[in-house]
């Protein structure tokens, strides 16, 4: 939808609505056991923010969506340092376990809250892949080929809103996930978005797990987004060197 190869929930906000309303409850210890609810929340209030800066007389602006997403997360970002500064020593672990992401002491119970949600977002944007498909060409020629630009995108945005949301609530924010499974995805199944999708959320799944195998094996547990960021990021760089090659 946004055109940008480093798009990623970070990029919309989401990840930030969600950092923000999760740090605040845990370095200030009110309502802990809401969290996870809190955070989704946070994340669709925070993504229905950006959308309305985003919009213009004629629509949806891209450029806009970006510029209010960066906007919004730098923001947010700066209230999470300041709150972690202020925060007692007793309480910071917690809120930097959440903020790097981590799935110690997460069950069933947790995913059976967020299952509805992600699988019905999940389904919905399994039949946007069309319409991704036709955005990626160009504005011009996905209104000539019948796709309503206002309407799809934001389908696409409530989609991948619910999507992040509902996994940041559980997780935590978890980095370089949203970046580099795709990329290797596209690696394998080329750039049709109704293949790239499902296989994207099966490869996710299969990283997060060798990432959270891994974060257990020494004798302290690492939080998993420790560990997704030391593989993603060369990774990353790999995906972007061969693709530049070719």
């Amino acid at each position: 939808m946004l055109r940008n190869g480093l798009a990623d929930p970070f990029v919309l906000g989401i990840s930030a609505g969600a950092g923000l309303v999760a740090i605040t409850m845990l370095t200030l210890g009110i309502f802990q056991t809401w969290v996870p609810l809190a955070a989704w929340i946070g994340a669709i209030l925070t993504s229905m923010l950006v959308y309305f800066l985003g919009k213009t007389k004629t629509g949806i602006s891209v450029e806009r969506l970006v510029l209010a997403g960066v906007a919004v997360s730098s923001l947010f970002g700066a209230i999470q340092t300041t709150l972690l500064l202020l925060a007692e020593d007793s309480r910071l672990q917690a809120a930097l376990n959440w903020l790097i992401g981590s799935f110690n002491g997460r069950g069933w119970s947790d995913l059976q809250v967020a299952a509805p949600y992600i699988l019905a977002a999940f389904l919905l944007g399994c039949f946007l892949g069309r319409a991704i498909n036709l955005l990626a060409l160009g504005d011009d020629l996905a209104v000539g080929l019948g796709v309503s630009l206002v309407r799809s995108r934001l389908l696409i945005g409530g989609v991948a809103t619910l999507l992040a949301a509902s996994a940041v609530s559980i997780g935590g924010l978890i980095g370089f996930v949203g970046l580099v499974v795709p990329h290797g995805v596209r690696l394998l199944v080329g750039n049709d978005y109704r293949f790239v999708l499902p296989m994207s959320a099966i490869g996710g799944a299969w990283v997060l797990t060798f990432a959270d195998f891994l974060a257990r094996l020494g004798a302290v547990e690492l939080p998993v987004g420790t560990v997704t960021a030391l593989l993603g990021s060369p990774l990353f760089v790999w995906l972007l060197y061969r693709r530049s090659s070719q």
